[in-house]
């Protein structure tokens, strides 16, 4: 039995803050079908997945140094072939632990 092409849509997580100057984390993805996509933040904060239309859910988990508390802003966007981002979702006031750390959820749909 052939396999369904399924189209997939590029969406953009990135990651914000003026006060750290190192960030690691990781954003995963979940479907409606509970398939699971991880990926690493890049230094500058940013990681792409290539997701079918549907219902999802975003995790991400960051670490951010200094360790101490920061403020910090995350956005998934949907980047089309041709034409300007569109935003999912938009989280502009997360803010870490006194440990630098946080993880967080939201919800979006392709």
């Amino acid at each position: 039995m052939a396999k369904k092409n399924v189209a997939k849509f590029t969406v953009l997580f990135t990651v914000t803050c003026k006060t750290n100057d190192d960030l690691a984390g990781m954003v995963q993805t979940e479907d409606q079908d509970e398939q699971e996509q991880r990926a690493m933040f890049d230094a500058t904060g940013v990681a792409t997945m290539k997701l079918p239309a549907g219902n999802h859910t975003f995790v991400w988990a960051v670490k951010m140094s200094p360790i101490e508390r920061h403020r910090y802003g995350i956005k998934a966007e949907r980047i089309p072939d041709e034409g300007d981002p569109e935003i999912l979702r938009n989280r502009p006031k997360e803010q870490t632990t006194t440990g630098g750390e946080d993880v967080g959820f939201d919800d979006f749909v392709l």
